[in-house]
C-alpha cells in the first residue's frame, strides 16, 4: 500500500487507480475479483517496507471457514452466493473486453473457491441502473459479518520486512484505514 492521494470512491476506474494506492480501508476481498478466469492470481503477496504510523492493520480469514459457518447458520444466504452476481471490471479491463463479469461469489469444482470484492458488485449495479435487491445484498451482508468475527479473522499489524503470502482463491484479506 502506498497512498498516492487518490480517493478510491471518486477515482475508481481511472487508469492506474487501484485501492492499494489509497489510504482507504478495504473490506475482506480477493484480489482481481473482476478479472476473467485465467487472469485472477492464485497467490497474492504483501511486503511491508515501512510500518504504518497509524492504522493499516491487515486481516485474513479462511473462505472455507466462512463457507462452513454460512452452510450451518445461513444456508439461504449461501445458496444465493453460489448464484452469479455482476462484477464491475473497469479496474481490470483489457481492450475489447466486457466492462462486466457475471460470476458467483463461491464456486466448488475440484475445490472450494471464492471471488469477492463488494465494491465491484455494488458499483456495477449502479452503473447498470438496476440496484441489487435485499435478496442480493442480505447474503453479502451476512458474508461480511462472518468474515469480521473475532474468532475467525486474524488481524495483525505488519512490521517492516514482514511478508504475507495468501492463496487468493481460498483466503480473503482486508486492511484498516491508514
Amino acid at each position: 500500500m502506498r497512498d498516492e492521494g487518490y480517493n478510491f470512491q471518486r477515482d475508481y476506474g481511472a487508469t492506474g487507480v487501484r485501492i492499494s494506492r489509497t489510504a482507504s480501508a478495504i473490506d475482506f476481498h480477493t484480489d482481481s475479483s473482476a478479472a476473467y478466469a485465467g487472469y485472477t492470481p492464485d497467490i497474492v503477496s504483501l511486503l511491508a517496507l515501512q510500518t504504518a504510523k497509524a492504522g493499516g492493520a491487515t486481516g485474513i480469514v479462511s473462505a472455507q471457514t466462512v463457507h462452513n459457518v454460512l452452510r450451518e447458520e445461513r444456508p439461504d444466504c449461501l445458496e444465493r452466493l453460489y448464484a452469479p452476481y455482476y462484477f464491475d471490471r473497469r479496474a481490470e479491463l483489457r481492450p475489447g473486453e466486457s466492462p462486466t463479469l457475471l460470476a458467483p461469489v463461491f464456486t466448488c469444482g475440484d475445490s472450494l473457491a471464492i471471488r469477492y470484492f463488494r465494491f465491484n458488485l455494488m458499483r456495477v449495479m449502479r452503473r447498470r441502473g438496476a440496484p441489487l435487491t435485499p435478496a442480493d445484498t442480505d447474503p453479502l451482508d451476512c458474508l461480511e459479518r462472518v468474515c469480521r468475527r473475532e474468532d475467525l479473522a486474524v488481524i495483525f499489524q505488519m512490521e517492516r520486512g514482514d511478508m504475507q503470502f495468501v492463496n487468493n482463491r481460498f483466503v480473503l484479506h482486508s486492511r484498516t484505514r491508514v
